[in-house]
């Protein structure tokens, strides 16, 4: 496993270009799952990627199309 982290005034096109260029397969993050999340436009460009949120608690939940789906402990 490789940790990478991006600071960028545009996230979604940096982190959009990285997992496309490097065919990431599954992302976790700390990153809040709100509608307003570039993780909602993130899952539904890359379907065949795996996402996963991962909250304060350290639990770790699935999303899909930018909603959680599957809870991890």
């Amino acid at each position: 496993a490789v940790m990478n982290v991006f600071y960028s005034d545009n996230p979604y096109k940096v982190l959009s270009n990285f997992i496309k260029e490097n065919r990431v397969v599954t992302v976790v993050t700390g990153m809040p799952r709100g509608e307003n999340s570039i993780l909602s436009k993130l899952t539904s460009r890359f379907i065949a990627t795996d996402f996963f949120a991962v909250d304060q608690n350290g639990t770790a939940t699935q999303l899909f199309d930018g909603s959680a789906k599957t809870t991890i402990a």
